[in-house]
């Protein structure tokens, strides 16, 4: 298939297709020595959040595999656990529950087929269940959509970016693969009919999929995999689960039962994070899960708004869209999802200690790249080791062949997470606290506050702009302690002057981080 979607990909991102089949080649060089010399069976895991799973023979031989036995170490909510000390479950546990979300989610929507199949006063086409094939594509997806995230969750993004924060790390000559995921973003973009542009860790997991070894891995004759047609189909059909395709090579409404607004991975998390952190969101899974529904959507039922969806239905023959959605009696459960999922974004995600642990990970691994003059590169990014133990090669603690750093300053940030010792929450500015005007009318003085709101925020919309603001912060504190200790005034405690004097010699500009949460733009925190 020389048109196929894997061939696009390793055609048009050489460097990071190479540099993942080679970390794909480590991960998975005993897998098929395993396979042979032991015949997979079934198994059955008992699981915090859906009970009982059972998995498929050729699933327990992919979940055994180094591929996904490194998730062992990648703790699903970073470093959450310094502050919620039950929430260090990690990305194979995530995925393994997603695999037990997927088959509640299956039966519900079968169970829903055959109910409105049934009916006698139906005068609608019959509906199509979900056959053993699909169900075998979306659990092997579910298994497969968190491969590309790394140490510390999401935190370490930014050190895949293009161009470093900081600015002073300089690219080597292999590490044009920064710039070949923009190129794969862009390409999966044009190819299918996408709710969200495709995040890094989707793009990584996405050129897993495709990779050389993960292909002859699927394709073991040993392992049987269910399939309709070859393996690179198969591989388009994951790939589309993975970023939650509408449209495209692989992609069906099945899609986003893995990646959508109500998908299995949503299902999992909100319930599993809630459980390990102690944290009691509330929401009815069963009852939501049991109200969804397969739909045929037609010009006739389609809101006059919605042009984009009215498209599609004219395009497709016959002239109707299959989707996935819910009940009317299950608005009610869906809010409640919304409701507890908005809780543990504030209580849990964006809890101000989890942001300073997150931030100082972030923060110790620019600068790592900063102080060696030269960016990390894929391999010591998805070195195989756990996220502790990652801290402790930072901070001098042990040595590891494949990850190469001196820096003090890194070190420094390392053996403050290691310790606890974390960050405070020196400053908090929100878009409330501005004040408008005298003379002016409510509404007016409103839109006063929200104009100069979204300049703050577009000063500091990128983390070199946020880095530079905290060096201006520490400069500025130096700056101020030295006309102190120059004062002459007698009104002046000269111990605690000296005292913050002494500190802010111990403080690196490294140790006063902006941060801005993603998804509450509304506040900006300043931690030192």
């Amino acid at each position: 298939m020389s048109n196929s979607l894997q061939v696009r990909l390793r055609k048009d991102a050489p460097i990071l297709s190479r540099k993942i089949d080679s970390l794909c080649n480590c991960w998975l060089k005993t897998s098929s020595e395993r396979i042979s010399a032991n015949e997979p069976r079934p198994k059955q895991i008992n699981d915090v959040v859906w009970g009982t799973v059972e998995l498929f023979p050729w699933e327990v031989a992919v979940l055994d595999s180094g591929l996904m036995q490194r998730m062992r170490g990648v703790r699903q909510l970073g470093l959450a656990n310094l502050v919620f000390p039950g929430a260090s479950h990690d990305r194979l546990e995530h995925s393994i529950g997603v695999v037990g979300a997927t088959e509640t989610m299956v039966d519900a929507l079968n169970r829903q087929v055959d109910r409105w199949n049934s009916g006698k006063e139906r005068d609608a086409a019959p509906l199509e269940r979900i056959d053993m094939v699909d169900r075998c594509r979306l659990r092997l997806a579910a298994i497969f959509h968190d491969l590309g995230h790394g140490p510390y969750s999401h935190a370490i993004e930014p050190v895949l970016e293009v161009a470093s924060p900081l600015g002073e790390a300089t690219e080597t000559t292999t590490s044009s693969w920064r710039t070949d995921i923009g190129t794969v973003r862009q390409l999966l973009s044009d190819e299918y009919r996408l709710n969200a542009v495709p995040a890094v860790s989707e793009i990584l997991s996405v050129m897993t999929v495709m990779s050389e070894p993960v292909k002859e891995l699927l394709g073991n004759d040993k392992l049987n995999i269910p399939r309709r047609n070859g393996i690179e189909s198969l591989q388009e059909q994951l790939t589309a689960c993975i970023i939650g395709a509408i449209e495209g090579p692989g992609a069906d409404h099945l899609s986003t039962v893995i990646c959508g607004q109500l998908d299995a991975d949503r299902m999992d998390y909100l319930a599993r994070d809630a459980h390990h952190s102690g944290l009691k969101i509330g929401f009815d899974t069963d009852r939501l899960l049991s109200r969804l529904e397969l739909l045929q959507v037609r010009d006739d039922n389609t809101p006059n708004s919605d042009d984009d969806l009215r498209q599609r239905i004219a395009d497709r023959k016959p002239d109707h869209v299959p989707q996935i959605g819910i009940a009317s009696s299950g608005f009610g459960s869906f809010e409640q999802m919304l409701i507890g999922r908005t809780f543990l974004y504030d209580r849990l995600y964006h809890h101000h200690k989890v942001r300073a642990a997150e931030a100082m990970a972030q923060r110790m691994l620019l600068v790592a790249e900063r102080d060696r003059e030269r960016r990390l590169d894929l391999e010591e990014i998805f070195i195989p080791v756990g996220d502790e133990t990652l801290l402790n090669i930072i901070s001098q603690e042990v040595s590891h062949p494949k990850f190469e750093t001196e820096s003090q300053s890194a070190a420094i940030l390392a053996r403050g997470i290691l310790e606890r010792n974390l960050l405070h929450r020196a400053f908090a500015f929100r878009s409330r606290f501005i004040a408008a005007p005298e003379g002016i009318d409510k509404k007016n003085a409103e839109q006063t506050c929200n104009e100069k709101w979204r300049r703050i925020l577009r000063s500091l919309d990128s983390l070199s702009k946020r880095y530079e603001f905290g060096r201006c912060i520490h400069k500025f504190a130096n700056k101020v302690t030295n006309a102190l200790l120059a004062s002459s005034s007698t009104d002046l405690d000269r111990g605690e002057i000296n005292a913050l004097a002494e500190a802010l010699k111990r403080i690196c500009p490294e140790q006063i981080i902006v941060d801005i949460p993603s998804r509450k733009a509304d506040a900006i925190r300043i931690l030192a």
